[in-house]
C-alpha cells in the first residue's frame, strides 16, 4: 500500500513523543490507553507519570489496595476505569498479559480497542485499531458516509483498519490516530499539509465538513443535587446509597438529586457535567459536634442509615469525583 508508506514517512517526522510511545511495556501501554479513554491525551500525561511512579509495575498494582488505586486516579473521573484497573491487575498478576487481543477481552475493563491497541502495540500483533480520529480519516480518505457507531459501520471500519496493519501494527495505528489528532480534524482539517491529500476522497470532493456522519447528540439533563454534610469534630458521613444518575458506585456526602425540566431559581453553590447531566448543586451542613448520633431524630437523619464516617483528612481516598472535590472546596 502506497499510502500506508507515506503515511509512516510522515509519521517518523512528525509524531508527539508520549510517555507511553517510548515503550514496549504491556503493562505502561495497557495503562495509558485505558487513561487516554474519554481524556484528553494532554490531560492525561503527568497522570500517568505519577500513577506509573506509585505502580511502576503489574505486581505492585495487583498488591495496592482499592482506595489506593483511586487515590492516584483523583482527578480523571469516570472512576469505573480505575476499579477494573486493579481487579484486571490481580488477574494479569498471575496469568501475565496475553499477547492476542482476543484473549485480552477476558479481564476487566479491557475492551476491543484497548485490547487492539495492547496486542499491536506491544506484541505487533496485525490488527487495526479504532478511535474517533481513525473514524474521521477513514471516511474523508475513503469518502464513506457511514454511521460509524452502527455494529455495520464499526465493522466497515475496523475491516478497513485492520487492513492498514498488516505492516508494521504497531507504527501504523499510532500513526492513523495521529494523522486524526493533528492534520484530519473536526473542522478546519490542515489538507494542504496532509501526506495523502491527493488520494483523498473528502478533499477532492470538499466532503470534509460532512464526514465523518455525526450522531444525533444525547439531550442534556439538569438535575438539581443538594448535599447534605454530616460532620463530627473530625469525621464526615459519606454513603454509596445515593440518587444521583452517574457514578452509582462512589462514595458521596448523603445528597438528594431531582431531575429538572429548567434551570432551578435559586442560586447554586456551583455547576457540574457528568456525560449529558448537568449538576446544579447546593449543600446544607451539619455541624454534630462530639455528641453521639443515636440523639438526633430529625427527619435529615434517615439518609444517614447505611453511611460510614470517615477522617476529614482522609476523605479524599474515598471521595475521588470532581464534584465531591468542588464540594470540599466550596
Amino acid at each position: 500500500m502506497q499510502e500506508r508508506k507515506q503515511l509512516l514517512s510522515w509519521y517518523r517526522k512528525n509524531y508527539r513523543k508520549l510517555p507511553w510511545r517510548e515503550s514496549k511495556d504491556p503493562y505502561q501501554i495497557w495503562i495509558s490507553e485505558i487513561m487516554c479513554q474519554q481524556t484528553r491525551v494532554a490531560a492525561v500525561i503527568p497522570y500517568i507519570n505519577r500513577f506509573l511512579k506509585h505502580f511502576p509495575n503489574l505486581e505492585s498494582l495487583a498488591n495496592a489496595k482499592e482506595e489506593e488505586v483511586l487515590e492516584q486516579w483523583t482527578g480523571l473521573g469516570y472512576y469505573s476505569r480505575a476499579r477494573n484497573i486493579h481487579r484486571a491487575a490481580k488477574e494479569l498478576n498471575k496469568t501475565g498479559f496475553p499477547k492476542s487481543y482476543q484473549n485480552l477481552l477476558d479481564y476487566p475493563g479491557i475492551g476491543d480497542y484497548s485490547a487492539r491497541a495492547i496486542s499491536s502495540f506491544a506484541f505487533q500483533e496485525k490488527v487495526g485499531v479504532v478511535d474517533g480520529n481513525v473514524v474521521r480519516f477513514l471516511s474523508r480518505y475513503y469518502g464513506l458516509a457511514t454511521e460509524s457507531w452502527t455494529s455495520e459501520g464499526k465493522k466497515l471500519f475496523q475491516e478497513i483498519a485492520d487492513t492498514w496493519a498488516q505492516e508494521s501494527p504497531e507504527i501504523v495505528n499510532q500513526a492513523t490516530m495521529e494523522i486524526g489528532a493533528n492534520l484530519c480534524l473536526p473542522k478546519n482539517p490542515h489538507c494542504n499539509i496532509c501526506p495523502l491529500f491527493d488520494d483523498c476522497v473528502a478533499r477532492n470532493f470538499k466532503l470534509q465538513e460532512y464526514l465523518p456522519l455525526k450522531k444525533t447528540k444525547t439531550k442534556e439533563e439538569i438535575w438539581k443535587v443538594e448535599f447534605f454534610l454530616f460532620e463530627t469534630e473530625d469525621s464526615v458521613a459519606i454513603t454509596k446509597d445515593h440518587s444521583l444518575p452517574v457514578l452509582k458506585s462512589q462514595f458521596f456526602p448523603p445528597c438528594q438529586a431531582t431531575k429538572l425540566k429548567k434551570e432551578p431559581v435559586d442560586k447554586a453553590l456551583f455547576k457540574h457535567a457528568v456525560t449529558h447531566h448537568k449538576f446544579y448543586v447546593f449543600a446544607h451542613r451539619f455541624d454534630l459536634g462530639g455528641a453521639p448520633m443515636q440523639e438526633y431524630k430529625n427527619k435529615n437523619f434517615d439518609m444517614l442509615e447505611g453511611a460510614i464516617w470517615v477522617k476529614k483528612v482522609e476523605l479524599k481516598k474515598y471521595c475521588q469525583s470532581s464534584m465531591v472535590q468542588k464540594l470540599l472546596e466550596s
